[in-house]
Protein backbone atom coordinates (compact mmCIF):
# COMPACT_ATOMS: atom_id res chain seq x y z
CA UNK A 1 0.00 0.00 0.00
CA UNK A 2 2.80 2.41 0.82
CA UNK A 3 4.46 1.74 -2.53
CA UNK A 4 1.22 2.48 -4.40
CA UNK A 5 0.73 5.69 -2.43
CA UNK A 6 4.29 6.81 -3.13
CA UNK A 7 3.94 5.98 -6.84
CA UNK A 8 0.70 7.96 -7.02
CA UNK A 9 2.22 11.00 -5.32
CA UNK A 10 5.21 10.87 -7.67
CA UNK A 11 2.88 10.68 -10.66
CA UNK A 12 0.93 13.72 -9.44
CA UNK A 13 4.11 15.77 -9.12
CA UNK A 14 5.34 14.85 -12.59
CA UNK A 15 2.02 14.89 -14.45
CA UNK A 16 2.13 17.31 -17.34
CA UNK A 17 -0.42 20.12 -16.90
CA UNK A 18 -1.31 19.77 -20.59
CA UNK A 19 -2.05 16.06 -20.19
CA UNK A 20 -4.28 16.67 -17.18
CA UNK A 21 -6.09 19.47 -19.06
CA UNK A 22 -6.69 17.11 -21.98
CA UNK A 23 -8.09 14.39 -19.73
CA UNK A 24 -10.46 16.79 -17.95
CA UNK A 25 -11.72 18.34 -21.19
CA UNK A 26 -12.22 14.89 -22.73
CA UNK A 27 -14.21 13.75 -19.70
CA UNK A 28 -16.39 16.87 -19.81
CA UNK A 29 -17.11 16.27 -23.49
CA UNK A 30 -18.59 12.88 -22.54
CA UNK A 31 -21.49 14.47 -20.62
CA UNK A 32 -24.30 16.63 -22.00
CA UNK A 33 -23.15 20.24 -22.51
CA UNK A 34 -25.85 21.62 -20.21
CA UNK A 35 -25.15 19.25 -17.32
CA UNK A 36 -23.80 20.80 -14.14
CA UNK A 37 -20.06 20.27 -13.89
CA UNK A 38 -19.20 22.45 -10.90
CA UNK A 39 -20.99 24.40 -8.20
CA UNK A 40 -19.29 26.99 -6.05
CA UNK A 41 -21.10 29.17 -3.53
CA UNK A 42 -23.64 31.07 -5.66
CA UNK A 43 -22.41 30.05 -9.16
CA UNK A 44 -23.11 26.95 -11.24
CA UNK A 45 -21.05 25.98 -14.29
CA UNK A 46 -22.16 23.66 -17.08
CA UNK A 47 -19.85 21.21 -18.77
CA UNK A 48 -19.68 23.49 -21.84
CA UNK A 49 -18.78 26.49 -19.68
CA UNK A 50 -16.04 24.57 -17.86
CA UNK A 51 -14.55 23.39 -21.15
CA UNK A 52 -14.41 27.03 -22.24
CA UNK A 53 -12.81 28.10 -18.96
CA UNK A 54 -10.25 25.30 -19.18
CA UNK A 55 -9.40 26.10 -22.80
CA UNK A 56 -8.97 29.80 -21.98
CA UNK A 57 -6.97 29.05 -18.81
CA UNK A 58 -9.21 31.27 -16.70
CA UNK A 59 -8.93 31.31 -12.90
CA UNK A 60 -12.20 29.33 -12.77
CA UNK A 61 -10.81 26.66 -15.08
CA UNK A 62 -7.59 26.42 -13.10
CA UNK A 63 -9.44 26.12 -9.79
CA UNK A 64 -11.75 23.47 -11.24
CA UNK A 65 -8.80 21.41 -12.46
CA UNK A 66 -7.01 21.77 -9.12
CA UNK A 67 -10.13 20.74 -7.22
CA UNK A 68 -10.56 17.67 -9.42
CA UNK A 69 -6.93 16.71 -8.95
CA UNK A 70 -7.14 17.17 -5.17
CA UNK A 71 -10.32 15.11 -4.87
CA UNK A 72 -8.91 12.40 -7.14
CA UNK A 73 -5.79 12.24 -5.03
CA UNK A 74 -7.81 12.01 -1.82
CA UNK A 75 -9.91 9.15 -3.21
CA UNK A 76 -6.87 7.21 -4.40
CA UNK A 77 -5.02 7.74 -1.11
CA UNK A 78 -8.02 6.34 0.78
CA UNK A 79 -8.19 3.36 -1.57
CA UNK A 80 -4.52 2.45 -1.07
CA UNK A 81 -4.64 3.24 2.61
Amino acid sequence: KKEAKKAFETALRTLSPYYFHSVVVAALKEVPEDSIAWKVQDKTYTAAEMIEHLNKSTPEGSQYALDLLRVSGDLIRRAVG
